[in-house]
């Protein structure tokens, strides 16, 4: 939760976890059902809810980029 905001990727995850690509995807997939990324996603999201609730005046960009998406319109057809 820390830095969700970053530029996370599949491979860099893994490293960050001190296991193999293929080891990570599995190990993550057991243990949320979900693909690492589609978890960052849905973390961020979460993330995204307590900034809006918390934050009422911030802009949809303000939060999309707060919680790491690399685009406003992105964020919103996630979040959707």
């Amino acid at each position: 939760d820390k830095n969700l905001s970053e530029e996370w990727t599949i491979e860099r995850m893994s490293q960050s976890a001190g296991v193999g690509l293929t080891r990570f995807t599995h190990h993550c997939k057991q243990l949320t059902n979900l693909t690492p990324m589609r978890y960052l996603t849905m973390r961020r999201l979460e993330m995204s809810k307590r900034i809006l609730l918390e934050n009422p005046n911030y802009t949809v960009g303000d939060v999309a980029y707060s919680c790491g998406f690399t685009t406003s319109q992105y964020f919103s057809t996630v979040f959707k």
